[in-house]
């Protein structure tokens, strides 16, 4: 099964992140550097969809109070960086 990873700015985002993707079990860690990443298992294909829509919603409403320019995920061993349009 793969796995999503999304680094967060800060604890604080983190911690909000996770809350919104509580309803797919995601896990809160910290790296040896200091960074926060929220982290899901990935399922079927409406699962992730269902998991990006989750991730999308959150950022919408999180772009009312401050804008959100980029966002880094790591879908297994790979990293991305999806930049604002």
């Amino acid at each position: 099964m793969q796995n999503l990873s999304i680094q967060a700015a800060s604890f604080e985002s983190a911690t909000r992140l996770r809350s919104a993707l509580d309803p797919f079990q995601p896990e809160l860690t910290k790296d040896t550097e200091g960074r926060y990443f929220v982290s899901v298992q990935l399922g079927s294909d409406s699962h992730v969809v269902e998991i990006l829509d989750a991730i999308q919603d959150h950022l919408a409403k999180r772009a009312q109070d401050e804008p959100v320019s980029l966002l880094t995920v790591a879908l297994d061993d790979r990293r991305y960086t999806v930049h604002d349009r």
